[in-house]
């Protein structure tokens, strides 16, 4: 029989699989399209510790003038990072849903202080101040929940920066080499600014910046007008330093497989690191002596404790670890018997709690009393704390803190809204430990932010440092790191559903 013919043009060769073809040059496009898309998001990152170092640069970020630059700057990061993500189609690396109590509960929180200014609120629910102004006046005036709305919008403004930072934080250290690179970056960061410290108290103590110097001329501030602020600044260094430090020392150990690989390690430039990172915990261990404070110091080495008992129990105690903690040991010691004196006198001469942080303490719970649920409105402690000021404080002294930031939280919030903000707080922490508990990799980045956690925590109970942008950036940062690495890596199980798409039938 004869074959049938063929079409004009056939010549019976198979046809090219223009699909098998096609499939590299798709998977190049992928490719480069996540190597751009990697390459904004470094850029992204890099801006958010350039931040990080300016944040407690303008005498810690407590001026008018850093409250501007610090909202105008993150802001503008956070557009970017969003208009990023909508332009390319990409979900969030920490979906939103992961989050969804501590979200809701801080919206709640961001709600109240919303209706605490606005004068639409019922009028039963104004503070009872506004009714007493207008009948002084004699004529109607606009009352609202907070005692000044003003000030209360102006305080609601000064909490973007931190809420950036935590965003930011969150989505872009997603990627564990973001993370690292952030608890290094701050490390060296404190570093630097423990440099400074020790040696403007040394060679200008008079001299605070460009500035004439008139508090704490006898300890070490930094950039920052109290002391007590750059105490839980140098704490927070200290614990990244002593972090980076002890995570560099495992992974030298597990890729080190004897005595002789660990000298050769030590003699080439794979110590620089290690070497900086102990310089860093050095400087931040002098200059936190070096302030003077007794709370920043105490919950500094609080923090420093709770770090190793976690690490401790996740892990036992191994020898790289005890090899860090000796030498964080080293050096505190060192560090507490040549500046111990500074110290010593502020216990004799005024104890552990001086009479003027109790007696804010006394009148601010006696004004929380009158205002437990509305509360003064938020940021307003000084002009609700005029109402209640009595002979037990020096008339000259100035009073715009409550030396206890819990307390101030809540008599401008009111006690239901300040326990919503407890408990998303309380939320992230409890995540962190988690997170520090069950990763097998990186876990010492949650971990950081646990410890960091109660050593701001802890100072917030004497002192108003959270309070300084400086410091609520720095530490919002290293939460969000932390919550950012506190969920196992997704990569094994996307491999694995890959592998078995790939893999054949029946084998």
């Amino acid at each position: 029989m004869r074959e049938p013919a063929l079409p004009a043009g056939a010549t019976g060769r198979p046809l090219p699989d223009r699909g098998r073809q096609a499939r590299p040059a798709r998977a190049a496009e992928r490719s480069a399209e996540r190597r751009a898309d990697a390459s904004l998001e470094d850029g992204l990152f890099l801006l958010l510790l350039a931040e990080l170092a300016f944040a407690p640069f303008w005498f810690g970020g407590n001026r008018p003038f850093a409250w501007m630059v610090n909202a105008v700057v993150w802001s503008g990061l956070i557009l970017a990072y969003e208009a990023a993500l909508t332009f390319k189609r990409r979900p969030y690396p920490v979906p939103p849903a992961r989050l969804a109590p501590v979200l809701a509960l801080m919206a709640c929180v961001l709600a109240w202080i919303l209706a605490q200014c606005s004068p639409l609120m019922p009028v039963g629910m104004h503070n009872p101040l506004w009714p007493l102004a207008a009948g002084a006046l004699d004529m109607p005036v606009g009352g609202a929940i907070s005692i000044d709305p003003d000030t209360t919008k102006l305080a609601l403004l000064t909490l973007l920066p931190p809420a950036a930072a935590f965003w930011l934080a969150l989505q872009l250290g997603r990627e564990s080499r973001r993370a690292r690179l952030a608890v290094l970056g701050f490390a060296g960061i404190s570093a630097a600014y423990a440099a400074y410290a020790i040696f403007s108290l040394g060679w200008f103590p008079t001299r605070l910046l460009w500035v004439r110097k008139e508090y704490y001329l006898d300890s070490a501030t930094g950039t920052f007008v109290n002391r007590n602020s750059y105490a839980t600044y140098a704490g927070m260094g200290l614990l990244a330093s002593l972090s980076a430090l002890s995570s560099m020392i495992a992974r030298i150990h597990d890729s080190a497989y004897s005595w002789k690989r660990w000298i050769s390690l030590l003699l080439t430039r794979s110590a620089i690191v290690p070497g900086l990172l102990l310089c860093a915990v050095m400087l931040n261990g002098m200059a936190l002596m070096l302030t003077g404070s007794r709370a920043g110091i105490a919950s500094s080495l609080l923090g420093v404790i709770v770090y190793y008992l976690l690490h401790t129990c996740r892990k036992g105690f191994r020898w790289p670890q005890a090899v860090s903690l000796g030498a964080a040991a080293l050096v505190i010691l060192v560090v507490v018997l040549q500046y111990d004196d500074l110290v010593s006198q502020r216990l004799q001469a005024q104890g552990v709690l001086d009479a003027v942080r109790l007696a804010i303490l006394r009148l601010g719970l006696t004004a929380l009393g009158d205002q437990p649920l509305a509360g003064f409105g938020f940021g307003t402690f000084e002009e609700s704390f005029r109402l209640y000021r009595d002979a037990s404080l020096p008339g000259a002294l100035l009073i715009d803190k409550a030396h206890n930031t819990y307390l101030e939280a809540a008599l401008g919030l009111g006690l239901p809204a300040f326990a919503l903000l407890m408990a998303a707080l309380i939320l992230l922490v409890a995540l962190c430990v988690r997170g520090s508990l069950i990763r097998r990799k990186d876990e010492e980045i949650p971990l950081l932010a646990a410890a960091v956690s109660v050593t701001v925590g802890v100072h917030a109970m004497v002192d108003f440092s959270l309070q300084m942008q400086g410091v609520a950036v720095t530490y919002a940062m290293l939460l969000g790191v932390g919550a950012s690495q506190s969920w196992p890596s997704e990569k094994p199980a996307a491999d694995a559903a890959r592998a078995a798409i790939r893999r054949p039938a029946g084998l």
